[in-house]
This record gives structure tokens, C-alpha cells and sequence, in this order.
């Protein structure tokens, strides 16, 4: 709490242009300012412009693509700013019973640590649906995650520090009719923490998911 605890107003806006029944071309562009109740250090205003698209369900490849830049400014001198490349992208692929999924995500995340008050993370995943019968289906997923750090500024150098993770995993479904989906799933968990071994982790999740809307 003393590190994260934080008020984050936005403001927002989006021009969208319709190029197909099934595509639209948009520009999200929004401005950000963080205060911090405690760590007023790391106080920020920042500013993200991120145009893209984005794929109606019908269409083969569905989903949204997002790509642009944001610029990270923080108020205390002891914090370098950040100007860098951010993505949301969130795309599925369907040829018939074979389903293919993509997920790409970079931004700014705020950490805990004192030296190392934000990160840039990079996560990049992917996933494989293929129907079985006409109810039963089988996924297998991965992922991959590095967390990039930015220390302080102070009179010693200090470290460079690059954390990583992976995820794989894979699990069943069952579907009723088309849009109620039944899963139940297992996924393996590692993270290498640099400079510090004994943060290193890994672990096994196990649990149940209820889909339900478009047809799954």
C-alpha cells in the first residue's frame, strides 16, 4: 500500500472510421495522471496515442490491433521519463474446427520496489483451440513475459535489472449449445527475477471457467 496506493484520473477519446462491414480503422488517445498517497515520487502524467483496428467477430481474423506510443512523464527529477513503443493486440484466427489465438500486450506497469519504481512489460502469448466432437474441446497456450525495470537516478550506477516469466498450460471444455462454454484448465508458471535468485518462483494452477455470449 505505501508503494501502489495511488488516484488515476484519465480522459479519453477515439476517432473510428467503418473501411468494411467487418473492419473499422480507430485512433484511442487518451492522457493519464497518477498521484500516489505515499510514494509521491513516482507521481506521473502520461500520454498514449495508439491507432489500430478492429475485426468484427464474422470475420475470419477477429479481434482488435493496436500500436502506438506513450509517453510516460514523471514529476520528480529523481525518475526518468519514458517515451516508448506500446501494443494491444487481441486476434483470433478460425478455420473450422481449428481455432488460433494471439495475444500482444506492452505498456508501463507500476512496481513495489523503492529503486525500481515502474517497468515496461512485454507480454506476448498464444493459444490452440481444436474441436474434438461437436461438443468437447481441447486448448493448449503459452506465454511469455519480460519485465524491463528503470531505477532511480541516485550518485551510484545502479544495476540493470530484466525480469522474465513463461506460462504453458492446457485444458478441456465442453460447450452447450453455442454460447455456453464449460472449461477446466492447468497452467505451469515460472519467473526468474534478476539480481536476486531467491525471488525466483514457479507453480501449478489448476481451475474452472463459465463462457458464455458469442458463439464459442
Amino acid at each position: 500500500g505505501e508503494r501502489l496506493d495511488r488516484r488515476s484520473d484519465s480522459e479519453e477519446v477515439q476517432a473510428r472510421f467503418q473501411l468494411t462491414p467487418l473492419t473499422t480503422f480507430a485512433v484511442r488517445m487518451d492522457a493519464i495522471q497518477d498521484r500516489f498517497d505515499v510514494a509521491d515520487v513516482t507521481n506521473t502524467d502520461s500520454y498514449r496515442v495508439m491507432p489500430g483496428f478492429e475485426l468484427r467477430p464474422q470475420a475470419l481474423i477477429s479481434g482488435e490491433v493496436f500500436v502506438g506510443v506513450r509517453q510516460f512523464r514523471t514529476l520528480s527529477d529523481a525518475v526518468p521519463d519514458y517515451t516508448g513503443l506500446v501494443a494491444s493486440v487481441k486476434a483470433k484466427y478460425t478455420l473450422a474446427s481449428t481455432r488460433l489465438g494471439l495475444n500482444v500486450a506492452r505498456d508501463i506497469t507500476y512496481s513495489y520496489e523503492a529503486l525500481q519504481p515502474y517497468y515496461a512489460l512485454t507480454d506476448v502469448g498464444g493459444d490452440l483451440t481444436q474441436r474434438i466432437t461437436r461438443g468437447w474441446d481441447v486448448v493448449i497456450r503459452a506465454s511469455r513475459q519480460s519485465m524491463a525495470y528503470t531505477n532511480v537516478l541516485t550518485e551510484i550506477a545502479l544495476a540493470e535489472r530484466h525480469d522474465r516469466s513463461w506460462m504453458g498450460g492446457a485444458g478441456v471444455g465442453y460447450r452447450f449449445g453455442e454460447t455456453l462454454r464449460l472449461g477446466f484448465d492447468a497452467n505451469y508458471y515460472r519467473r526468474t527475477v534478476d539480481l536476486d535468485e531467491t525471488r525466483n518462483y514457479e507453480g501449478l494452477r489448476l481451475g474452472a471457467s463459465i463462457s458464455y455470449g458469442l458463439p464459442q
